[in-house]
């Protein structure tokens, strides 16, 4: 499961290179005039939401660290857990929208160049909505043990 995490921690990183790349090959070739602006929202909504998602893997990171050093008191904050789900999801959307404006048939992307980019966004989207399913119900897991271990210890406390 750390080697997932490091892969969506990396994933966010990449998003953002990506949306720099573009915006500095538009702003340093003049192409500003010719992009739509639902180009430059849609890059802004994922350099956005891939910084929050950045924070999020890296501040959930300690759930899957030793159990002394996992800090289970300590809470996500709930904009961490809708950016996990909210950057997966709007690159789900985006892929969908240009293969639907586009064109693209399944079998013409097999045969092209296309397809490492496709799998690139495609299985990291797919995986971080899977990740934070799973993190939920470890944390919750994590959480029943260490009441469990506290109860266990209360009793034993309380019979000396």
């Amino acid at each position: 499961m750390r080697f997932i995490k490091i892969v969506l921690i990396i994933f966010p990183i990449f998003l953002l290179l990506g949306a720099f790349n573009i915006l500095w090959e538009d702003f340093s070739n003049d192409r500003v005039q010719e992009t739509p602006v639902l180009a430059y929202v849609l890059l802004g909504l994922v350099m956005f939401f891939s910084v929050l998602n950045l924070l999020y893997h890296l501040k959930s990171f300690r759930f899957f660290r030793k159990k002394e050093k996992q800090q289970l008191h300590k809470k996500l904050s709930k904009v961490y857990w809708i950016s996990a789900i909210s950057l997966p999801l709007l690159v789900l959307a985006i892929i969908g929208f240009i293969f639907s404006t586009v064109g693209f048939r399944i079998d013409q992307l097999l045969m092209t160049k296309d397809m490492f980019i496709f799998l690139s966004l495609v299985l990291p989207s797919l995986l971080g909505l899977l990740e934070v399913s799973l993190l939920k119900k470890r944390i919750k897991r994590l959480k029943t043990e260490l009441n469990l271990k506290d109860e266990i210890s209360a009793i034993g406390n309380s019979n000396t």
